[in-house]
């Protein structure tokens, strides 16, 4: 185990678990649909829709392609006041790389940035400017399926923010967080 009990991390979901969902999307039991309701989703989600979604994720969806595509981000997890909260450390590459903390939001996952964290890890990738990488620490996913489940009220993002063991702690020479905004510029970071 590492400093502060930082451990890696890799999402691993069993064989038995995607044949269980599997087997569940095959026994769906559709419900009626109202007549004349087809294709409006005035009543709800359109029948048409999530048949053709069900058969996407029974036959189209590689779940082994996208896990092997989360894992190609170094991930770990580490204790948090009793809870071992789920996150990215991506290293930036560059001469000095600035620390950088993106959170998401409920109902979302670190995913939503898997396009964006490379280019702020390596901007002279994409064209951006190599002296302007970020260390890209992603997310506190708390009670998420990859963090401990939350057994009692009183966790919240500002709570687990407040926590001693989650405060970043800077090294000496490193820009402080209100340099680092006016380091940067607006056209060093190219649109995804």
């Amino acid at each position: 185990m590492s400093e502060g009990g930082m451990r890696p991390f890799q999402v691993a979901v069993g064989d038995d678990v995607l044949d269980d969902l599997a087997a569940l999307l095959r026994r769906v039991r559709w419900p009626d649909e109202i007549p004349g309701s087809s294709g409006t989703w005035e009543y709800g989600t359109d029948l048409g829709y999530l048949q053709e979604l069900v058969a996407y994720w029974l036959d189209g969806f590689d779940w082994r392609a996208q896990e092997k595509a989360i894992n190609e981000f170094p991930q770990f997890v580490a204790p948090v006041d009793d809870i071992d909260v789920h996150f990215l450390q991506v290293e930036g590459n560059g001469p000095a790389p600035l620390p950088l903390l993106l959170c998401h939001g409920w109902p979302s996952s670190f995913w939503e940035f898997s396009r964006l964290i490379p280019r702020l890890t390596d901007p002279a990738r994409f064209g951006g400017d190599r002296a302007q990488p970020v260390r890209w620490a992603g997310e506190p996913s708390v009670a998420y399926a990859t963090s401990t489940a939350i057994r009692s009220s009183g966790t919240s993002t500002p709570s687990l923010a407040a926590a001693p063991r989650c405060r970043s702690r800077r090294s000496p020479g490193r820009r402080t967080p209100g340099s680092a905004v006016r380091a940067r510029s607006s056209d060093s970071i190219r649109s995804a």
